[in-house]
């Protein structure tokens, strides 16, 4: 089986790690999560395996003398340390405050911030590859530019923690899956400013 995409590709990683028994089954899961990292280290895809960074942290710990360990041991506590710079800041609605509400009743600004595929950002449909590998080319003003031929459609909802005084924290994404997902890996890799407004048509 050729493996494609980041999910699949951690999904691969997760399976080994938990059939694993032998000497060379742990080289193969450092090596390989070795890579992933070192070349996907700000895919917003990470996110819905945190707790397989943590169990390779575990299994690195015990495994110290093995290829790749150190490195790959660094590259998890450092993403570790980015998320909690970068992904664990969002409480409830209070960062939503001082957003600037639009001038056009029908579209809404979402802050670069809040596109959290596992937190705030609800989408219909998974990502694929063709998608994420066009989107990369793509600039910085390109991603958060809005197309009237091409606009990024969905609307926001309240979560449980949510104060009424501000907008909804939950955005649900009806369109634009994939340019929101670049421009979240781009915050994240620090290459977007997290209070960067993005313009919604609202549904």
């Amino acid at each position: 089986m050729i493996i494609n995409t980041a999910a699949q590709q951690l999904e691969r990683i997760k399976i080994l790690l938990i059939k694993a028994k032998k000497e060379t089954d742990f080289i193969e899961i450092i090596n390989l999560s070795y890579s992933f990292f070192k070349e996907e280290f700000f895919n917003p895809e990470i996110l819905y395996f945190q707790e397989l960074v943590i169990d390779l942290m575990n299994m690195l710990r015990k495994n110290v003398n093995l290829k790749n360990s150190k490195e790959t041991l660094d590259l998890l506590n450092n993403w570790l340390i980015l998320k909690e710079r970068k992904i664990d800041i969002i409480r409830g609605n209070l960062h939503l405050k001082d957003i600037l509400q639009h001038p056009d009743i029908n579209k809404f600004y979402v802050k670069a911030l809040e596109l959290n595929p596992t937190k705030t950002l609800f989408m219909k449909h998974v990502i694929n590859d063709l998608q994420v590998t066009y989107q990369r080319k793509r600039t910085n003003k390109d991603l958060i530019s809005f197309d009237e031929s091409d606009p990024i459609i969905g609307y926001r909802r309240f979560g449980k923690d949510d104060k009424h005084l501000y907008p909804g924290s939950e955005i649900i994404v009806k369109t634009g899956h994939h340019r929101l997902n670049e421009i979240y890996r781009r915050y994240l890799e620090g290459k977007i400013d997290g209070e960067t407004l993005i313009i919604f048509v609202k549904i």
